[in-house]
């Protein structure tokens, strides 16, 4: 280092011409200092320098700062000079850490992505932080994945997308193996895929939620739902397994690929009809049902019953179905019974607002039809549906206190008199009835009896 002296005060007196002595021209020239070493030397020597002025300093550059400053702050630059520094609320102590950060900003377009565990970065093809997880076989997307550190307690070594199963704990870790849903041990504690390798008896990562990316998709179809095999450990499918298998949802097919495929997972596993919250089953048989309670405790909730016999019925359970019989003191549908002090209600038509012209009656929904309060000459037309052999039909008409004139339709279809006469009119007031019975051979209804009103 080597430092230039140059003293403020300066001597006006002539030199002389004796060189061998320090002349006031001497005195007034810069002075250089050699052979003091490094300023660091000098400063552990506590060189001081006072009066007049140093120049030529080499190696102390010109950066100048505030007159006070907070212990461990992080310095920073004040404008862009390059000269001015200031201070800093932000602070690293001793042990690395650093405080009272409101915010930080990651590089959106980093030219490197760093790996080293612990680190984080800036993901923009997904467009979120990722942070470096332990082991460096695994980035956590930070808000759009959820892994889970794991111990391998397979017996065999875990590879990248296998489904698992929490089998248990180990340490301060859960513990896992491959699932499988062929049976709910297996299956019903289903947790997620694989992140990485893991040998066995090892921790590792396993995705409990979010797209878990580079797996070999192939043979999948995008958009498709994802579900656990019931046939291989591990392996998922995007075949529905059907009972007695487990149905357990393990994500969806996010891209179809030999190397960057993903599924993006989200595991839903399925019931039991006895896990409802609503549903109580105790000893299960052949042939029960599922019967709502009301008001037996526990009451509200759906339970396990048979049904029981009534009167005429019996109940058989069997397994997968419930068979229904019937003694010959129920009346059937198709059977051939008698009827003891038993009454059959008639079914009753009308002719509602039509009070003249064509009067359709109608014999699939009656089995009386009454025509009332007639304003006008009446044409009762051929009756509507499909009639049966030997089917009855009576006809019940009336006026509104006047006398009105009655046709009928006798040709094929309609009315055909035996023994007896169609009424062509009505009498003020009086009720008239007409017997029919369908006669299918001959495609008539066959009037057989006509009654008035005196």
């Amino acid at each position: 280092m080597t430092i230039t002296v140059k003293h403020t005060k300066v001597s006006t007196i002539p030199d002389t011409d004796d060189t061998s002595l320090v002349r006031p021209s001497d005195w007034n020239a810069d002075h250089t200092l050699v052979g003091l070493g490094t300023m660091a030397e000098q400063d552990a020597n506590n060189v001081n320098i006072t009066g007049g002025s140093i120049t030529g300093v080499t190696g102390l550059g010109d950066v100048t700062g505030p007159a006070s400053a907070t212990d461990n702050a992080i310095t920073r630059f004040d404008l862009t000079t390059g000269k001015l520094i200031q201070n800093s609320t932000i602070t690293l102590d001793d042990n690395g850490n650093i405080i009272n950060a409101n915010s930080l900003g990651l590089d959106t377009t980093p030219a490197t992505v760093p790996t080293t565990v612990g680190t984080i970065s800036w993901d923009d093809g997904d467009g979120v932080p990722t942070v470096a997880l332990k082991g460096g076989n695994v980035n956590l997307q930070v808000g759009t994945q959820e892994y889970a550190r794991v111990f391998n307690d397979s017996g065999t070594t875990l590879t990248k997308g296998q489904a698992v199963y929490i089998s248990g704990a180990q340490g301060n870790r859960v513990a896992v193996k491959l699932a499988r849903a062929d049976v709910e041990a297996t299956s019903y504690g289903t947790i997620g895929l694989v992140a990485e390798t893991m040998t066995n008896g090892a921790e590792g990562f396993i995705i409990v939620s979010g797209a878990l990316y580079k797996l070999n998709t192939t043979g999948l179809t995008a958009g498709a739902t994802v579900y656990l095999s019931p046939t291989t450990a591990g392996a998922v499918t995007t075949t529905k397994p059907q009972a007695p298998d487990q149905l357990v949802v393990v994500g969806w097919v996010e891209r179809v690929d030999n190397t960057v495929g993903s599924i993006y997972v989200k595991v839903d596993n399925g019931y039991e009809l006895d896990e409802l919250h609503d549903v109580r089953i105790t000893s299960p048989q052949s042939g029960n049902l599922l019967i709502y309670d009301a008001t037996t405790s526990p009451i509200g909730v759906w339970k396990n019953a048979n049904l029981t016999d009534g009167t005429g019925i019996s109940i058989t359970e069997g397994a997968g179905s419930v068979t229904v019989a019937i003694d010959s003191t129920v009346a059937t549908l198709t059977g051939t019974q008698t009827l003891t002090n038993k009454r059959v209600t008639n079914r009753i038509g009308s002719n509602g607002a039509t009070t003249s012209g064509n009067i359709t009656p109608t014999s699939d929904t009656a089995d009386q039809y009454n025509i009332t309060s007639l304003t006008g000459t009446s044409n009762i037309q051929i009756p509507s549906g499909t009639p049966t052999d030997g089917q009855r039909l009576s006809i019940r008409i009336k006026d509104n206190g006047t006398n009105r004139t009655l046709t009928w339709v006798t040709s094929a279809g309609g009315y055909r008199v035996i023994g007896t006469t169609l009424p062509l009119t009505t009498t003020a007031n009086k009720t008239i009835y007409v017997g029919c019975v369908y006669n299918l051979a001959d495609s008539f209804w066959d009037v057989v009896a006509v009654a008035s009103e005196v």
